[in-house]
This record gives C-alpha cells, structure tokens and sequence, in this order.
C-alpha cells in the first residue's frame, strides 16, 4: 500500500477556505503519528512461504526479472523468463 501525506491547502471560495488553520505542530505531530503507524503495516507478510498463482505480464529489462501479479495484484518478480510473458504459473 501507499499512503500519502501532504499538506493540505483549502482553495479559495469553498468552505474549507473559511475554516480556521491548524497550529503546524499540530499538522506535524500528526503526521508524524500517520507515518510511524504506517511503518508498522506489513502488506505482505501473509504471502510469504505460500504458493500463490501468478499472471506474468512484462519484463525489467533493467533488472532483468520477469514481473506478474497475484489475483490480489500483489506484484511478484522472477528471474527473466519470456516464456512466462501472458501466461500464469504457481510461485
């Protein structure tokens, strides 16, 4: 997953634009808060040592791996292998 911590900027003529400003220690310390709880996430920690079924759908060429998804649209890599390009295998 990905989260996305930005400031917030309330555009002029709407309603957040009449709302009064949060101190910046404030808007700090929560994200500070967002960010420390999101480092505990593990997305993937349930996938790990199991078999899932892949659909293979591009190479890196850069790092020369073959790249595919779970149905979940986990991204998995494998050593470059073309032949697996449009096909699904169980890694």
């Amino acid at each position: 997953p990905v989260l996305n911590i930005s400031q917030f900027y309330a555009r002029p003529g709407t309603a957040a634009a009449r709302m009064r400003k949060l101190p910046s220690s404030v808007v700090k310390s929560r994200s500070t808060e967002m960010t420390k709880l999101f480092e505990t996430y593990s997305t993937h920690e349930g996938l790990v040592g199991r078999e899932e079924r892949v659909w293979f759908c591009e190479t890196d060429k850069r790092y020369g791996q073959t790249v595919g998804h779970t149905k979940g649209y986990t991204k998995v890599v494998v050593p470059k292998d073309d032949t697996l390009l449009g096909r699904s295998a169980f890694v």
